[in-house]
């Protein structure tokens, strides 16, 4: 994955948008694949990921005027962050209110090849494996953010975001060599 662009012309985009929310369009443009990717990782269903994405930039719009300046991904992350939040307490309520019994349905994508969907499967199980906090700062990071933008997204410091990062990589590591059968690591 490359990094998310950043530039000099953030802060004037952002100024652009505050002024007329219809300069707001290539902000969206900049970071809706990498919103997009986030929420899937993290809520593992393309709908309810579309949906996050939608609804992060709708609060983003509504929003404006709170962005203070620093790293646009790392406000917009930070939106999105809650919003995930959101949908997974909303859709575990759901499942315990309707239908406990029924499996949360993980659908890939239609364009990932079948190894991709094999990397993806083992990818998720591997992360349900991790603490809940090692999940989010792996998941921020493969979305293209760097660690003092995951510590502003995450209320964390950017030392405590490499500790976890650290922390989550080691874990995988072992786990993928678990896998297999003890033998080189990744």
């Amino acid at each position: 994955m490359q990094p998310l662009e950043r530039g000099g012309d953030e802060s004037r985009l952002m100024q652009a948008a505050r002024a007329d929310p219809d300069q707001f369009a290539p902000i969206f443009e900049r970071y809706v694949g990498p919103l997009y990717r986030y929420c899937a990782v993290r809520l593992w269903s393309r709908e309810q990921a579309e949906d996050a994405t939608s609804q992060t930039f709708v609060k983003a719009l509504a929003a404006l005027d709170s962005y203070r300046g620093g790293s646009v991904p790392a406000w917009l992350f930070a939106i999105a962050r809650t919003t995930v939040i959101d949908i997974q307490r909303r859709r575990q309520r759901e499942l315990t209110e309707y239908a406990p019994s029924v499996p949360v349905e993980i659908a890939p994508s239609p364009e990932a090849a079948l190894m991709a969907a094999e990397d993806a499967r083992w990818l998720h199980a591997a992360l349900t494996t991790l603490t809940a906090d090692q999940q989010e700062v792996l998941t921020l990071r493969l979305a293209g953010l760097n660690a003092v933008e995951i510590a502003a997204a995450t209320g964390r410091t950017p030392g405590a975001v490499r500790a976890l990062q650290f922390r989550a990589v080691a874990e995988l590591k072992r786990r993928h060599a678990m896998s297999d059968g003890g033998g080189g690591g990744v």
